[in-house]
């Protein structure tokens, strides 16, 4: 039997050059897997859910926006809660006011934020219930909302405000577009008599609104001047009537009286019979540029009365003059029927109110 000697060389065994090549290669190729793995591990880690991204960001402010983001385009109030007690009151106004759910306001600790969403809900339904639910500290600029989204149409909604301040701008206001809308100057009496340029401004603003034009630099020389007196002379202007300048003081007077000694007016009694819905724009034409869509609409609603001919109130663009028009053929007529036409409820109660109070 052949003894092997463990020194000699030809003994087989391992090629150890081999066998560590062979273990480097695998030992790189775990690290390569190991270092795939950490990589995807973070990748998960970093995405997470949309909650834990926000919650998991260091920076404050950061993190504020990221949640105020996520609450509002998921809609979901829950997430307010993990802002901080400062910004979670305005982050469950705005999911509400998205949802249009009125109760997630009264999880608003907030005083000021809490009236702030019950306020809005008054404003977009019109509602002074909402008000009624809030201390008198917020109720008053509750109240004012509702009636400014009514576009100050309500007086009752005025008188029960209680600051006084805000209830004299707001009776003012619905006064004067009261006085517009009915065309009636005994409604300019009850606005106030010393200048208020806040008040003055608005006024132009509404009549810009309903007459379709901007007037706003027209205006700026009489800022000065009282609400009362601004009001008889836009009505002088509307109604067509000089003898209204009488009421008409300052340099509005002045105004109102080169008006109509300009040999523009229109005299309706004295051309009734030479209007028509053909030469009406002919008409106004002559009149000055600040009262000719005034001129316009106020001849589509002469001829619409004579004629006893409610589609020619239709043909005035402008929401208020044609509701203006409706108004004037139930007046004339008597018959509340003409006031259906008017689509705004609030101008279409007031209608038929007036009829109700002319035959009572």
């Amino acid at each position: 039997m052949k003894i092997i000697d463990s020194r000699d060389p030809s003994r087989s065994r391992p090629n150890m050059g081999t066998s560590h090549t062979e273990r480097m290669v695998a030992l790189a190729a775990i690290t390569i897997v190991l270092g795939i793995a950490a990589v995807v591990v973070l990748v998960v880690m970093s995405a997470g859910t949309p909650l834990s991204r926000c919650t998991n960001i260091v920076v404050s402010q950061q993190k504020s926006t990221c949640l105020l983001a996520l609450a509002n385009s998921t809609r979901n109030a829950s997430i307010c809660s993990y802002l901080q007690q400062s910004e979670r009151g305005q982050c469950i106004s705005n999911v509400a006011l998205l949802r249009n759910n009125v109760t997630l306001c009264s999880s608003i600790s907030d005083n000021s934020t809490h009236a702030q969403c019950l306020t809005y809900f008054g404003e977009a339904q019109h509602s002074t219930a909402y008000c009624s639910a809030l201390s008198s500290q917020y109720q008053s600029a509750c109240l004012y909302g509702v009636a400014g989204a009514e576009n100050f149409s309500q007086i009752s909604v005025c008188n029960a405000i209680t600051n006084a301040s805000l209830r004299s701008g707001c009776s003012s206001r619905t006064y004067y577009n009261t006085a517009v809308l009915f065309r009636n100057v005994t409604y300019c009496n009850r606005l106030p008599s010393t200048p208020n340029a806040s008040i003055i401004q608005y006024m132009e603003q509404s009549s810009n609104r309903l007459l379709g034009a901007n007037r706003t630099a027209y205006v700026i020389p009489f800022l000065d001047t009282s609400p009362q007196n601004y009001c008889n002379y836009n009505l002088a202007l509307l109604k067509y009537n000089q003898s209204l300048c009488n009421s008409v003081t300052g340099t509005l007077n002045t105004v109102c009286r080169s008006v109509f000694s300009t040999g523009t007016q229109i005299n309706i009694t004295a051309n009734a019979n030479s209007i028509t819905l053909q030469n009406v724009s002919t008409i106004c034409s002559g009149q000055q540029s600040s009262i000719q869509l005034i001129c316009v609409y106020a001849l589509y609603t002469y001829v619409a009365t004579q004629q006893d001919n409610v589609s020619i109130c239709g043909m005035i663009p402008n929401g208020q003059y044609k509701y203006a028009c409706y108004a004037a053929l139930a007046t004339k007529y008597k018959n509340s029927l003409f006031c259906n036409y008017i689509s705004n409820l609030t101008v279409r109660s007031a209608c038929e109110a007036s009829l109700t109070n002319s035959t009572s």
